[in-house]
């Protein structure tokens, strides 16, 4: 009966994502592993959105009261894909086959292996790790618990966002009962999520076998696979963010409004699970700015329509829990965020470029995926000859080059290239480290741009 009470807790955010998802792409439908690949991110960013609007106004955390009204929107979204449906002739694509390859028959193999082993980790032990207890789990405890934001003022932390909190409260009344192995089984589910959403993407540009070699290369990274078993918030970090930036790029290659709505809703999304998120938000932001400016078949007018619904839509999730936060007159928190301008500014230099190349390449955290990565970057010919390709290699700089600047500007040093940077630096590397292992394939990959590579995933 706790199984079953588990399924029911996942899956009624999951549907909802789901059901939405399908009714923004029912005229070019996406298969149904990407569509529940995106759709748990979706789902859980809007559920933990539904819950925050329940504990603002008041409302009492129950599971009746929380989950009914899920249910009838996903019934009634189901009940409009289905009208709509009729009235769409758009295609079904296909979920893509694998040929009997031994090498990707191998490298399922050992991807099965590690989903097994992170899903087995995720379920032995319970919440554990400081971090997740003292930021995360005592927070969706006492939700649990006392069912509503009452106290919220006088919480460990109470200035950090609150998405995986809410969102473990929700498994915890769906069990009836506070289960520290339970409410991990978000993590390896998002790990997984983000795996099939990558090979979706790079499977647009290259051959399966390039594409599922980026998810071998994605899961070499002993600290990846330790964050999706452990609880803390910086995994689903990792996977809105990555997505959102992957939902940018699919909008940049096919100009579907619907993959622009989608990265804005996960761009803001990212802003409700970390303070990091905030900063990911202006650096998505600068990343549309770059995209509409690239692209010459949009016209001004369009230019400023795409980044006025980008802003607008992100900007407004990420407004709700602050305005609410400083209306609660919650810790602020203004230190991390003030300038350290003066003479010795430049002294740092040294020491976070030695930080960050230490962590990226001597730490043991991430194979050998940022070696590959930055040997990847001596083929700037092949980079800078194609539009879309460089532009994500510099995506992937603008968020080492982000960290290098709250480095040098801010108190935050200390965390990245100072006394705690063995702590904090590898765990903000880790939001942004999907990316890696897609430019490492996107570089050297065999592009194949006949249309047996576009549309394979999704109709483009």
């Amino acid at each position: 009966m706790t199984y079953l009470c588990l399924v029911l807790a996942i899956a009624v955010p999951w549907l909802l994502g789901f059901v939405v998802l399908a009714l923004l792409f029912r005229a070019k439908r996406m298969d149904i592993p990407l569509t529940a690949a995106l759709g748990f991110g979706l789902g859980f960013g809007i559920f933990a959105q539904w819950m925050l609007f329940l504990g603002i106004i008041g409302v009492p955390f129950q599971a009746s009261i929380v989950g009914l009204p899920v249910t009838v929107a996903i019934v009634g979204c189901l009940g409009l894909f289905v009208y709509l449906r009729k009235k769409s002739s758009g295609p079904v694509i296909a979920v893509p086959r694998f040929r009997s390859d031994p090498l990707i028959i191998v490298m399922i193999i050992y991807l099965a292996a590690c989903g097994a082993y992170i899903y087995w980790r995720a379920f032995a032990f319970p919440v554990y790790a400081w971090d997740a207890v003292a930021t995360v789990s005592i927070k969706a405890k006492i939700f649990f618990y006392d069912k509503s934001f009452e106290d919220l003022p006088r919480y460990n932390h109470p200035l950090y966002p609150l998405h995986i909190p809410l969102i473990q409260s929700w498994i915890a009344m769906m069990l009836g009962k506070w289960d520290g192995h339970l409410v991990k089984v978000i993590f390896p589910v998002a790990a997984t999520c983000y795996a099939v959403t990558q090979y979706g993407f790079v499977r647009l540009f290259t051959s399966p076998r390039w594409a599922l070699f980026s998810v071998v290369l994605l899961t070499m990274s002993p600290l990846f696979m330790h964050h999706a078993t452990i609880g803390y918030r910086d995994l689903t970090m990792f996977y809105f963010n990555c997505t959102t930036v992957i939902l940018a790029f699919w909008w940049f290659e096919t100009k579907q409004m619907h993959f622009l709505v989608m990265a804005a809703l996960f761009s803001g999304f990212t802003t409700f699970v970390k303070l990091e998120g905030t900063g990911y938000l202006a650096c998505h932001s600068v990343l549309i700015l770059g995209m509409v400016l690239l692209s010459k078949e949009i016209k001004w007018t369009g230019k400023v329509r795409v980044q006025s619904l980008f802003s607008g839509i992100s900007i407004g999730i990420w407004s709700v829990y602050t305005v609410y936060k400083y209306a609660r007159g919650l810790e602020s928190g203004g230190w991390r965020y003030k300038t350290a301008l003066g003479d010795q500014t430049l002294d740092r230099v040294p020491a976070i470029l030695e930080s960050f190349a230490d962590n990226l390449f001597a730490s043991g955290n991430w194979s050998i995926i940022w070696l590959l990565f930055a040997l990847s970057l001596l083929r700037f010919k092949r980079i800078w000859r194609d539009k879309l390709l460089g532009l994500f290699v510099m995506t992937c700089l603008m968020f080492i080059g982000f960290y290098f600047l709250v480095a040098l500007l801010t108190p935050n040093f200390v965390y990245l290239a100072g006394g705690q940077a063995s702590k904090g630096l590898a765990r903000v590397f880790l939001h942004f480290y999907g990316l890696a292992p897609i430019a490492v394939v996107l570089i050297n990959g065999h592009t194949e741009p006949g249309a047996d590579n576009k549309g394979t995933m999704m109709n483009a």
